[in-house]
């Protein structure tokens, strides 16, 4: 079980994770975060998991009007957490995440194939091609195992819709994504994966306090809420 890999954190523990649009994390910050999520773990129960809206519109001190997007692109996770934070905690005190977890797309694809796919059911077919974006979709109706291109392809996808369509995509796929990592086959081999994924990432979490909140995130994968 997931839950004797480490013991949970001593209280709840809130993390943002932000996926980016670029193949690799580089110095200094260049691309879009396309998937902000705030993920609150508690010890004893479960994960709470709190999609932010990446086209919402914040100004920047001395400057026009910008998505929640391209933050990073301007000043980094750093500034991208401090906005955050001032608009989570309205009128009080700031919000700050514990910590952060930048996934770059070659980050992403390497853990998922590093856990052998993920299970999705797809209800109708995605043919996607852009060029300019370097993203070519075609998957096919019904129940199938996405890879780590596949599963990247689908969590970046917007096509003609709006970013809420966008949202609403990635959201399905979260359950799949934490009964994969609970899954008995995959917890064995979850202390290298994520060796790798911090190796190739961008994150202030050390590999122990990873797989603590995992552990206490995933015990039961069935009471997230999102």
């Amino acid at each position: 079980a997931i839950t004797r890999l480490a013991e949970p954190p001593g209280a709840p523990q809130t993390v943002l994770l932000l996926g980016l649009d670029q193949p690799k994390v580089s110095t200094p910050a260049k691309g879009e975060v396309q998937l902000m999520l705030l993920a609150r773990v508690h010890p004893e129960d479960g994960i709470e998991l709190l999609q932010i809206p990446t086209e919402l519109k914040v100004l920047l001190p001395g400057q026009q009007l910008k998505p929640l997007s391209a933050l990073y692109g301007i000043g980094g996770v750093a500034l991208t957490s401090d906005v955050l934070a001032q608009l989570l905690g309205g009128d009080g005190d700031p919000l700050r995440p514990d910590r952060y977890l930048l996934l770059s797309i070659g980050s992403l694809e390497q853990a998922i194939d590093s856990m052998g796919g993920v299970p999705v059911l797809l209800r109708e077919p995605i043919r996607y091609h852009d060029k300019t974006g370097g993203l070519s979709i075609n998957l096919q109706p019904g129940q199938q195992w996405l890879n780590g291109e596949q599963t990247s392809q689908l969590l970046r996808y917007r096509g003609l819709e709006t970013d809420g369509h966008r949202r609403l995509r990635q959201e399905q796929l979260l359950m799949p994504l934490a009964n994969r990592l609970a899954d008995p086959t995959v917890v064995p081999a979850l202390p290298d994966l994520l060796q790798e994924l911090t190796q190739s990432s961008n994150t202030n979490l050390s590999q122990g306090e990873f797989l603590s909140l995992l552990s206490a995130g995933l015990q039961d994968p069935g009471r997230m809420r999102i």
